[in-house]
């Protein structure tokens, strides 16, 4: 699973909020296309904020450890190999 954004408007972030006009430049991106303080609002006050909550997120919906290529490492700066997997999850 590798999600894209294609807006670069950091005000649409979350939700229906600020959903941009249909004619707004699409530049496809890898996500996250922001750090992971942008992403925090008053919906998420302290969830998703810690990488072991997305990686129990991640092997409950999938069934699966979260692979090495998981944007998620990206996301929370830090890498599978650093992060000592097997002693966390």
């Amino acid at each position: 699973v590798m999600p894209c954004d294609l807006s670069t408007d950091k005000k649409f972030v979350w939700n229906y909020d600020n959903i941009p006009n249909e004619d707004f430049e699409i530049v496809l991106k890898a996500a996250p296309r922001f750090d992971l303080n942008h992403y925090y609002t008053k919906y998420c006050v302290d969830s998703g904020k810690k990488i072991i909550e997305r990686l129990y997120e991640y092997e409950f919906l999938y069934e699966e450890k979260a692979p090495k290529s998981w944007w998620g490492w990206k996301l929370h700066n830090a890498t599978y190999d650093s992060f000592r997997y097997d002693n966390n999850v």
